[in-house]
């Protein structure tokens, strides 16, 4: 294999493993904070920005 094809595949492990992090400590915040709370973050920001 290539050395390129190296990278290029370590880095999608990496940014995958990175993804899997941070949907679990939104999850984790999420868990966190009450439903009424969450009903209005999404009704004042419904993209999530």
């Amino acid at each position: 294999m290539e050395p390129e094809m190296m990278v290029v595949i370590l880095h999608r492990e990496l940014v995958s493993m990175v993804v899997q992090n941070s949907v679990l400590s939104d999850f984790q915040i999420k868990k966190d904070l009450k439903a009424t709370d969450l009903r209005n973050l999404i009704k004042d920001n419904p993209d999530g920005k």
